[in-house]
């Protein structure tokens, strides 16, 4: 394994996808990418984007369940587009992954408990107290639905010592992310100019 790869919150930009994989030379399957939910609505391409989320499920990507993706299989208004096609991929789904360095999961984790006993409903929408509290896992966690914006980090992800938010506001119309956890880079794309920077980690 080359490089851990992560991006979340991708909500229809599917092409801006394929461009920061493309500018950071992903090469399955030498590198691990992890996608952490959320990849319809908002966007321009749902459909497209979520063909792509399918070709790089079948290249071994980990792709987790966004609350977008929830509100599909729990058939919400709105979604009726996804019940036939998507309700069975997003139903394949898990909720979070773990490997030997970091927990990667959507929206966070309830601190104080076990990973095995966290609920659905926090992994895919906690906010508090996830944010403002030490987890308590001897891990990171990196996860999305949160916009760094609103943690103080506009247009960059948002780094804790035990948690790392890599959101950075894709649908609502800001960047798109991809997270180079090993060598700590990340890859952003401006939803409006299509412009594509490289940044380290911040701090």
């Amino acid at each position: 394994m080359n490089r851990k790869l992560a991006i979340s919150d991708i909500h229809g930009h599917g092409e801006l996808l394929l461009s920061l994989l493309h500018a950071a030379c992903y090469h399955p399957p030498f590198d691990q990418l992890i996608l952490l939910g959320d990849y319809i609505h908002k966007g321009p391409d749902t459909k497209g984007t979520i063909n792509i989320i399918r070709e790089l499920w079948d290249q071994e990507a980990v792709v987790l369940r966004g609350n977008h993706e929830q509100k599909v299989i729990d058939a919400l208004p709105g979604t009726q587009y996804f019940m036939e096609r998507g309700k069975n991929f997003f139903h394949h789904m898990p909720l979070y992954y773990e490997d030997n360095q970091y927990i990667y999961v959507h929206a966070g984790i309830r601190p104080g408990i076990p990973m095995k006993l966290q609920l659905a409903e926090d992994l895919l929408r906690i906010r508090e107290p996830f944010l403002n509290q030490p987890h308590q896992l001897p891990k990171q966690v990196i996860f999305g639905h949160t916009s760094t914006d609103r943690l103080g980090m506009a247009n960059h992800i948002w780094v804790r010592p035990d948690k790392i938010g890599i959101d950075t506001g894709a649908g609502h119309g800001k960047t798109l992310s991809l997270v180079d956890l090993t060598n700590k880079e990340v890859y952003s794309c401006h939803v409006k100019t299509g412009d594509i920077t490289r940044q380290d980690f911040p701090g």
